[in-house]
């Protein structure tokens, strides 16, 4: 079970972050959004490493959230479909090879877990996904996503953050 708030309306005020964790670091991005969401080859991208502190974990999770952008403009989506079909992405992947100190992708992620953050409507909603491979996630079962007011510090949603990425972790 995803949530209870599944069906709720999304705003064109949403905006989305995702956090992976690796062994060594996290990799926090923004998300170009309408309904959907995709990485913003334009918008905030963190490699902190993994002995980051709560708060410095929650403010750089707010930095991606107050960076995402909901557009229904083409050229914005097109620049970032265009990042993957260039094979731009793979300057990011080269980045998190030297940071994890691995030669494959396949080692990479291995282990790793992912979290969406969505910021809309005065509620920032965390939500664990499962790790089916590279770059490849899936819903956690009989798992419900934690929604939290915005008004939470950076410390407090740095730490459910970690918290769910325990959960991602583990399924």
């Amino acid at each position: 079970m995803i949530g209870s708030n599944r069906t709720k309306p999304r705003s064109p005020t949403r905006r989305e972050a995702n956090v992976v964790q690796f062994r060594r670091f996290y990799r926090i991005y923004s998300c170009l959004v309408w309904g959907a969401s995709i990485y913003d080859p334009d918008g905030y991208e963190q490699f902190p490493t993994i002995d980051i502190d709560d708060e410095k974990l929650g403010n750089a999770v707010r930095e991606a959230l107050a960076a995402s952008r909901a557009s229904l403009d083409d050229e914005l989506w097109d620049r970032a479909y265009d990042y993957r079909r260039t094979g731009e992405f793979k300057k990011t992947d080269r980045t998190m090879l030297e940071l994890a100190g691995v030669k494959s992708l396949r080692t990479l992620y291995r282990g790793a877990a992912s979290v969406s953050v969505w910021h809309d409507q005065n509620s920032i909603t965390i939500l664990a996904w499962k790790n089916k491979g590279v770059e490849s996630w899936g819903p956690v079962r009989n798992y419900e996503r934690l929604e939290l007011p915005d008004t939470i510090t950076d410390a407090e949603l740095g730490a459910a953050v970690r918290e769910h990425l325990a959960i991602s972790k583990s399924a």
